[in-house]
């Protein structure tokens, strides 16, 4: 295969509705209702479960159906010996074309 823009292909659910970008709860699933609104809501909980979700569906697709121009890595480490907490990094690399900061075209098969 190849790789494949559509974001559906990506982001299970994935809408526009009017003026609104929506996501199903169901593509984030580190992700809770009362962590987006509400007395729980929480933007550290938000960002993170987007951009596991990214890079986890970035992981899962074959090298050949991957993007060359933009890429994503995710990678968990322990901090320190006897702890009861990980870090967890993201890396996200876009080539850009400079004359309108635009994601660069892949590459037709």
């Amino acid at each position: 295969m190849a790789f494949n823009k559509t974001p559906t292909e990506w982001i299970a659910g994935i809408v526009v509705d009017g003026a609104f970008l929506k996501i199903p709860l169901t593509s984030l699933p580190q992700l809770a209702t009362s962590e987006v609104t509400g007395a729980g809501a929480d933007i550290r909980k938000v960002l993170f479960a987007i951009l596991d979700a990214m890079a986890v569906s970035f992981a899962s697709k074959p090298i050949e159906d991957r993007p060359t121009k933009f890429t994503a890595t995710r990678s968990t480490s322990l901090p320190a010996e006897f702890t009861d907490k990980i870090v967890r990094n993201y890396n996200f690399t876009a080539e850009l074309d400079v004359s309108g900061v635009e994601v660069v075209a892949e590459p037709e098969d």
